[in-house]
């Protein structure tokens, strides 16, 4: 179903696509940003839309907090904006202080994405297209990305595919907030699971300075589920600089096995995430106030490379070339607890 969701003050038109399979979840999204706006899923209680959204337009033409966006050409930050590729020396977009956040001020959250209703290996999904051009904020290569929203029984699967002309950097991801609660109010009671041994700790400016280290003995240490209270009110300097968590763990990169698991023990609600990208970047809605909800309304689970990895190869490798493609898998399960 596509319906008319407003329209820039250029006057340029923005559609909601809405997709629903047969267990009942049903998923909207909007062609800018390819925001998904809702995600209803059917618990034993009845339909719960599970991620923030706003029900009109305007709030998502500044979307200062990217609710529900594609994120690129660069998930999360690269240090100082800069990079090198070869001998060639790259400067982007620094918006977030000193450093590069989220694919600059125009990144693919705010671009106008190509949208089709069809299935994917038999299932309902929307397939979004963009072709990000030689240049845009700042990177180079032109860039033909395809994004795949399907929906699977009760999971909704993420793919992400990328072609370039030119080597260059990519690294995306979802940006969606997930409150798994009718009423939009706290996580903070939630239990939470990140199943990795090793963390990637930060500096002030919130980029990686001491590789992955082990969670042992810290707040980052949620093998084992944790009420998301008890994390945030620990007193560590890296839950300081964030304001409470806003940090990225170590993979498997296997989508057999999850990387986290949120649970609502209230309303007996829970999802898992699994995903073949390097690390789980995990944010707890510490700057939320900015969208007139409060403090940790919701919790992003971002699938993506660690941020700066462009700089710091110890940490992957974000580089792609002319002849790779870009291949990004999540999958967001939701089930009774």
């Amino acid at each position: 179903m596509i319906k008319e969701f407003g329209k820039l003050p250029s006057g340029k038109q923005v559609f909601t696509y809405t997709i629903k399979n047969n267990a009942g979840l049903t998923l909207s999204a909007i062609n800018l940003g390819g925001i998904i706006t809702s995600l209803q899923i059917p618990f034993h209680t009845g339909l719960v839309n599970t991620v923030l959204g706003y029900s009109s337009l305007e709030p998502y033409l500044t979307n200062v907090a990217y609710v529900g966006a594609i994120i690129g050409r660069y998930a999360n930050r690269i240090k100082n904006g800069e990079f090198k590729l070869g001998n060639r020396h790259i400067q982007v977009y620094k918006n977030n202080g000193q450093n590069h956040l989220h694919g600059g001020l125009y990144g693919f959250d705010r671009q106008f994405w190509e949208i089709e209703i069809d299935t994917f290996e038999n299932h309902p999904a929307l397939l979004l297209s963009y072709v990000s051009k030689d240049g845009e904020e700042g990177y180079p290569g032109e860039l033909k990305t395809e994004v795949i929203y399907q929906l699977k029984e009760n999971t909704l699967r993420v793919i992400f595919k990328a072609r370039t002309n030119l080597t260059t950097a990519v690294n995306l991801t979802q940006h969606s907030y997930f409150n798994l609660s009718e009423v939009k109010t706290s996580i903070t009671q939630n239990l939470l699971q990140i199943l990795s041994d090793r963390f990637a700790p930060v500096d002030e400016t919130q980029i990686p300075n001491n590789g992955l280290i082990p969670v042992t003995q810290t707040p980052f240490d949620c093998r084992t589920a944790k009420r998301i209270h008890d994390i945030l009110s620990q007193n560590h300097a890296q839950l300081v600089i964030g304001e409470g968590i806003d940090h990225s763990w170590e993979t498997s990169k296997n989508l057999e096995t999850p990387i986290a698991i949120l649970i609502n023990e209230e309303q007996k609600r829970a999802m898992s995430v699994y995903t073949n990208q390097p690390a789980l970047h995990v944010y707890t809605g510490n700057h939320l106030k900015d969208m007139g909800l409060p403090k940790h309304a919701a919790i992003c689970f971002e699938t993506q490379h660690f941020p700066d990895t462009i700089n710091q190869p110890t940490l992957g490798n974000s580089i792609l070339t002319p002849t790779e493609e870009y291949y990004h898998e999540t999958i967001f399960t939701f089930f009774d607890a």
